[in-house]
């Protein structure tokens, strides 16, 4: 019985950190955005490959579960930047479609 438990306790762990994880992500590129406006592509063209770019950067991310060490690696020096920058793109190309209409 306590094997249940804790196998539904580490699915809800699991789900609260990946939420988090989004979540901490999406507020950084926010942050970015509205901090250095600057950064941000002109065109909307450039926006809207920047943002698929990352996109696939992010789907070919390695992601190393054979150790806690390289499990912390991959979600906090790859992920969560990779995270960043998707969401940072998503931010300016609505940024940029927010003007054209």
């Amino acid at each position: 019985m306590e094997v249940r438990g804790t196998r539904l306790q580490a699915a809800s762990v699991t789900v609260v950190f990946v939420a988090a994880l989004f979540g901490g992500s999406g507020a950084i590129a926010y942050w970015i955005a509205v901090r250095f406006p600057s950064l941000a592509p002109r065109s909307l063209m450039v926006r809207g490959i920047g943002a698929l770019v990352s996109g696939a950067l992010l789907t070919a991310a390695p992601v190393s579960t054979a150790t806690y060490a390289g499990l912390y690696f991959s979600v906090f020096l790859v992920l969560l930047p990779l995270l960043t920058l998707v969401c940072l793109h998503i931010v300016w190309l609505l940024d940029a479609l927010r003007g054209t209409l």
